[in-house]
């Protein structure tokens, strides 16, 4: 996954503007729409692919004609185009796996950029994407990871297990053979949605809903889902000219009530954002995190415990590169009279409501 201590020259200029705007969200706006340096979909494909040119990387995109399940011809072509040219990017999980393949991607490279474009990298938990991550790994062509698909389709999963536990014993296997044996040993471990994350999700939400302390023997009142939603996540109305980069990331996926229950009653999977959002709105909840007085030395561990969260629940580190997680950056930096998720609603209010 990517690192903090693997940030290039430029990723540190946005880590950078963090500490210089953080006085004012209408700054840190205008450099969103205009200065952070947010890679496009080309660029990605670049980066991890080792390619140098973006005729290398057409030929090379091209190889996805030969995939099960691709498209051919002129509707092959066109999509290519419309990627190259930054006019879409790939909508499907399916999709951003084969280009991993068609481009050659080692394992690490394609965590890293399916985490980059996506919502995290693939799921060792998940027989499917563990599947995926075994072809990376032994180099295998993408057809014949298809058909290993095919071989461990009918194993039932128990759902249960970390990650962890997985992938220490996964990079171990070999042969197909034994990957296959692995997968029925290790099927009541195996399972679909992230449990570590699920577990920190109930955990944020059990403070954000759940009674707090007694006063005087007067116990707080307990709040719902669509409290929660109220008080820390309302999206404001929008009016005059909320678009540009800081409304799309705003609006893209933000969660409500449906989405956050749903996770609730594990019906899908916990989001990246959403987990990182729960974060900013409880800092963490954590009774080891600093009490500080100096903002620097609060964002520092902020950002040491937010990066070892998304580590351990098998998602991509945060990118200032990244529109999101810039704004994620940019509301961990207050100082201890401003809490984090007060600033956040100072961002969601100034910035969806332009004249």
């Amino acid at each position: 996954m990517n690192r903090p201590g693997n940030l290039t020259r430029v990723s540190m200029e946005d880590m950078n503007a963090v500490i210089r705007l953080r006085r004012n969200s209408e700054f840190a706006r205008q450099y969103l729409e205009s200065g952070v340096h947010t890679r496009s979909f080309p660029e990605t494909m670049l980066q991890y692919s080792g390619l140098s040119d973006l005729t290398s990387l057409r030929v090379s995109l091209f190889r996805l004609q030969d995939f099960d399940g691709e498209s051919s011809g002129d509707s092959l072509r066109r999509k290519i185009d419309n990627w190259l040219k930054g006019k879409a990017i790939p909508s499907s999980r399916e999709q951003l796996i084969r280009i991993c393949y068609a481009l050659e991607m080692d394992l690490e490279s394609a965590q890293n950029f399916i985490a980059t474009v996506g919502e995290g990298g693939l799921h060792y938990r998940n027989p499917e994407e563990l599947t995926w991550l075994y072809g990376l790994r032994e180099g295998l062509p993408y057809n014949r990871v298809v058909e290993l698909q095919r071989l461990i389709a009918g194993v039932r999963i128990g759902g249960e297990g970390t990650t962890m536990d997985v992938a220490q014993e996964f990079y171990r296997i070999k042969t197909v053979d034994e990957y296959v044996q692995f997968v029925s040993k290790k099927a009541e471990s195996l399972g679909r949605l992230h449990n570590t994350a699920y577990r920190h999700f109930k955990r944020f939400m059990a403070i954000l809903t759940g009674p707090g302390d007694s006063l005087n023997g007067v116990v707080e009142e307990t709040y719902t889902v669509r409290d929660v939603v109220r008080m820390y996540l309302r999206m404001p109305t929008q009016s005059g000219k909320a678009g540009g980069v800081l409304a799309s990331i705003l609006n893209r996926h933000w969660p409500d009530e449906v989405l956050l229950s749903r996770i609730m009653n594990r019906q899908i999977d916990v989001p990246r954002k959403v987990l990182t959002l729960l974060f900013l709105i409880t800092d963490g909840a954590d009774d080891n995190a600093s009490d500080s007085d100096d903002p620097a030395e609060l964002f520092a561990d902020r950002y040491r415990r937010l990066n070892l969260l998304l580590d351990k629940c098998g998602y991509c580190q945060l990118d200032p590169r990244n529109a999101f997680d810039w704004l994620a950056l940019y509301c961990m930096y207050c100082d201890e009279d401003m809490e984090v998720s007060e600033r956040m609603r100072e961002v969601l209010t100034e910035n969806m409501n332009l004249n």
